[in-house]
């Protein structure tokens, strides 16, 4: 069974001196002058923190995926990006299935060769 990471902490937003616990839940509202993204910061922080180890490991690979997608492709802007997602989701998803599929008969031979030796 996973058991939930414990994150208490307190963050500083320096611009306000305003500390703000984290992992405490909802965060209220926030004094005039503190930036969206610090809000946003704690609420993904307090999200991060009510979530399961195993929750935790996903959202975080989720994360590093478009921290690359980032650096190879430039800033996510999906008001002007042109793309069809849907069908970009469905060639990726056909890829997927082309990957599980040699990687399931590659496991075959191998055991194949493991029996027959």
């Amino acid at each position: 069974m996973s058991e939930k990471t414990d994150t208490t902490a307190t963050a500083t937003a320096t611009e306000t001196d305003l500390v703000i616990p984290i992992g405490a839940g909802e965060i209220g509202e926030l004094p005039e002058g503190v930036p969206p993204f610090v809000r946003q910061m704690i609420e993904l922080t307090n999200l991060y923190a009510g979530l399961e180890a195993d929750a935790q490991r996903v959202l975080m690979r989720i994360a590093r995926r478009l921290k690359d997608g980032q650096a190879q492709y430039g800033k996510l802007d999906l008001a002007t990006d042109t793309r069809n997602l849907i069908d970009e989701a469905v060639q990726e998803a056909a890829d997927k299935a082309v990957y599980l599929v040699c990687e399931a008969e590659r496991l075959l031979i191998l055991q194949e060769k493991a029996e027959s030796a």
